[in-house]
């Protein structure tokens, strides 16, 4: 996904909140998530930003957004980095391997779409490690709505 796409996925935003914090805020690198719900379909989370944080983070998929958040206090982070979910997979006892990806579905440990998970394969097996650091060997997606 190239910045053209994202602007152009962008010009349906109807949210005046949303649209004026993408506007006047930089995007970044888009960041593909995998949908494990949905084998082989995946979306795009683009974070914008201005001197003083994030601003907005914007869902795409099919080429257009889906989904926005307006970001009220501009220190808070993106994403949780991926050296970090090393680390607490790391803090298990385990030893992971080294590319975690991002992926996501409706479960009890991410209900949304704007906080996926990072996969990450160990010799005991895949982990999911969520954006506030904790490790799951497990998606409970048997929840009524998951």
């Amino acid at each position: 996904m190239n910045i053209d796409e994202v602007m152009a996925a962008l010009d349906a935003i109807p949210d005046p909140a949303l649209r004026a914090a993408v506007t006047h805020s930089v995007p970044g690198d888009p960041v593909r998530v995998e949908r494990l719900d949905l084998p082989g379909a995946e979306y795009w989370l683009i974070p914008f930003a201005d001197d003083e944080g994030l601003r907005a983070v914007v869902e795409v998929r099919s080429g257009r957004a889906v989904k926005g958040g307006v970001v009220t206090a501009p220190g808070a982070g993106f994403l949780l980095a991926p050296g970090a979910a090393l680390d607490a997979v790391r803090a298990t006892g385990a030893a992971p391997g080294p590319s975690p990806r991002l992926v996501w579905q409706p479960c009890a440990e991410s209900w949304d779409s704007f906080q996926p998970l990072w996969l990450v394969d160990t010799a005991g097996g895949p982990v999911f490690v969520d954006q506030a650091g904790t490790v799951h060997e497990e998606l409970h997606t048997d929840l009524k709505g998951a």
